[in-house]
């Protein structure tokens, strides 16, 4: 059974053990009967291996087997990132952040995968130092599309997928930059991200290294905001889209209407009915 390859290295994950040379040999030789194996059957596996305490090191070495039905982490493989942040290249840098992650399948999976488009983005300017603009998106396309192939559910996707675009959207402790983030994410995202972004940054570069005090610093306001009748939605604003109708807002003036309001607030305004008409009355 091809699926024993994957098993055996589920075990090296979880367990800690050392596979001896012969049975190595033989893995390597032999990976290949994994394209026999139903994908189905090895998503079963690879969340399983992905929760292992000894993850890190299973991912680092037995690249080569996990990319006979993985191959677009390949790439990241050796891929030196050329920037003063990170001193490790990309596959390097990958597993490490999957061992610092939140011990669940939806984290995992997302530090997985969160910079698998790296390679394909990279770019050197002109200093030699290395750049991945977009890189969220485009790893978010390339996991949505391995997830399906894998027969991932859409609930897990919807929860993956989101972490990975997002990651590298910075979050200020800032009652304005949390705000925002939390409107257009949503808590259950902006929760997520954050954790995935305090994993990445403990694969970095020593020196570029934020303390864990700035993310737990996020996390309390974040948390301080939600307590206090948040702006989450559209519906949160004092001013109601019916209201706004019956003072003349209809059409498109109407969802210009809303997006100036929802802005006002994010940005300290305060969300009482007559102050929002007021502000609407000066910004027309």
């Amino acid at each position: 059974d091809a699926l024993r390859m994957m098993r055996g290295l589920r075990f090296l994950a979880t367990l800690g053990f050392s596979m001896d040379k012969e049975s190595k040999k033989a893995l390597f030789e032999l990976k290949g009967l994994l394209k026999e194996v139903s994908p189905q059957r090895l998503r079963g596996e690879l969340s399983r291996l992905l929760m292992g305490n000894y993850v890190e090191g299973v991912l680092t070495q037995y690249y080569e087997v996990l990319g006979v039905f993985l191959p677009e982490i390949l790439p990241m493989v050796n891929f030196e990132q050329q920037t003063p942040y990170h001193c490790y290249d990309i596959w390097t840098h990958t597993a490490m952040v999957v061992a610092q992650s939140k011990k669940d399948e939806a984290p995992r999976l997302a530090a997985l995968f969160h910079d698998i488009a790296k390679p394909y983005t990279f770019y050197l300017d002109e200093r030699n130092i290395g750049h991945f603009p977009g890189h969220g998106i485009e790893s978010a396309k390339i996991t949505m599309a391995i997830l399906k192939r894998l027969g991932y559910s859409k609930k897990m996707q919807k929860k993956v997928l989101p972490m990975i675009l997002h990651h590298n959207t910075s979050i200020y402790p800032e009652p304005e930059s949390i705000a925002r983030r939390l409107f257009f994410w949503g808590p259950e995202v902006f929760f997520d991200v954050l954790d995935l972004k305090r994993a990445d940054n403990l694969a970095k570069e020593p020196a570029f290294i934020r303390s864990e005090k700035a993310y737990q610093e996020v996390e309390e306001m974040a948390r301080d905001y939600l307590k206090n009748k948040p702006l989450l939605s559209y519906k949160d604003l004092a001013l109601s889209s019916e209201e706004l109708m019956e003072l003349g807002y209809k059409g498109k003036k109407l969802g210009i209407a809303l997006e100036k309001l929802m802005m006002a607030v994010l940005t300290g305004l305060s969300n009482e009915k007559s102050i929002l008409i007021d502000y609407l009355s000066r910004n027309e």
